[in-house]
């Protein structure tokens, strides 16, 4: 119950999946749940699009570069990058 409670809304998933994708001892753990969400870069995933929804650009891109500097494997960055246009209603930095 503790972890599905821990977040309150989209900013607070935003900064706790940051928190996850750190990890407490390992990547991806947080306490005793192991893994909390799916390996990798997925947490930083996860914060992006709760960015993106929030509608804060700044935060978005942030989280976006961060997944793309962590994700070694293109095609997923790729489909991260259109899942993500898909729900921006702004235009992020093509950077990331």
């Amino acid at each position: 119950m503790e972890f599905l409670l821990r977040a309150e809304g989209l900013g607070e998933l935003a900064l706790w999946a940051q928190e996850i994708f750190l990890g407490d001892t390992h990547p991806g753990w947080w306490g005793r749940f192991q893994p909390v969400l799916p390996q990798g870069t997925g947490p930083l995933q996860a914060a992006a699009f709760a960015a993106a929804m929030m509608g804060d650009p700044e935060l978005t891109e942030f989280l976006a570069l961060r997944v793309a500097n962590e994700e070694p494997d293109e095609h997923r960055l790729a489909d991260f990058r259109t899942e993500l246009r898909h729900v921006t209603t702004h235009t992020i930095n093509k950077r990331y």
